[in-house]
């Protein structure tokens, strides 16, 4: 696939505008709420259990982030290579 130029546009360009719907936006914010449903402590605890073999691959340098979160599939599959 050969990109030559990418175009953006936002919901306040004149030429999108008449095809964006009103809408109202309230912005609520948790300070020190923890989520507490069950995907992120199944989330939590996949990344309790992945930082032993991560240690392992930051020591021998095969990959750079100190932390499960941070790792992606892309990463991976370089390390299996």
């Amino acid at each position: 696939m050969k990109i030559a130029q990418i175009e953006v546009r936002t919901e306040d360009d004149p030429d999108v505008a008449p095809y964006v719907c009103q809408r109202q936006i309230e912005i609520v914010k948790c300070d020190s709420v923890k989520p507490t449903n069950p995907t992120q402590t199944i989330r939590e605890d996949i990344y309790k259990l992945m930082e032993a073999p991560l240690n392992v691959l930051l020591v021998h340098r095969l990959v750079t982030v100190n932390s499960p979160s941070f790792l992606n599939l892309h990463m991976i599959e370089e390390v299996a290579q």
